[in-house]
């Protein structure tokens, strides 16, 4: 708990006063702003991981938004000029949610390392086909070897990178097998 504490105090707290600006300037006045800030600390507090949140200010927003939408339901105030507003109102962020983007960033790096675990020579072709973008022939000529031995090293690359997906995906499906039963059997 220490340290959430001290990821709320540095990476959420700062953002407080621009979160107090937003709620006074809304036509949302149906919730106090300080049960709202109050609310919102309390979920943070109560997330079970804050690894994954990138952008803490952009993250501070969407539940302090989320926490006026409950409200709203909640009291059945949602007159037709507040739901007009909405769109106006709320800062509008077109990009991924914050877990998405870790769960994203997660999964690169996960495939990175499975690149960087192939052997060299199907490795470097892999990484300058896929990641650098170059030609078949570009290639070829850069290492001085024939196309056709490129589009072997490329094969296998391809192969050995499918079956540790493969795998890996198989070990996800197993671990997440084992926590179904593992609940089951604290049920029963």
């Amino acid at each position: 708990m220490p340290d959430r504490i001290a990821w709320i105090a540095a990476s959420i707290t700062p953002h407080e006063s621009d979160v107090r600006r937003w709620l006074r300037h809304s036509s949302l006045s149906v919730v106090d702003e300080d049960d709202v800030i109050q609310e919102a600390y309390a979920r943070f507090s109560a997330l079970a991981c804050v690894d994954a949140i990138r952008e803490p200010r952009a993250y501070f927003f969407t539940v302090a938004r989320s926490i006026v939408l409950e409200h709203m339901r909640r009291a059945r105030l949602t007159p037709m000029t507040v739901v007009a507003d909405i769109g106006e109102t709320f800062i509008v962020d077109e990009e991924p949610d914050p877990e998405r983007v870790a769960a994203d960033r997660d999964e690169l790096r996960h495939v990175v390392k499975m690149i960087q675990s192939l052997p060299e020579k199907p490795r470097q072709v892999l990484w300058m086909r896929r990641i650098e973008g170059l030609s078949q022939k570009e290639i070829a000529r850069r290492l001085g070897v024939p196309e056709s031995t490129i589009e072997k090293r490329a094969a296998t690359a391809l192969r050995l990178l499918l079956a540790a997906l493969r795998e890996a995906a198989d070990q996800n499906d197993a671990e997440a097998e084992s926590v179904g039963r593992g609940k089951r059997r604290a049920w029963w």
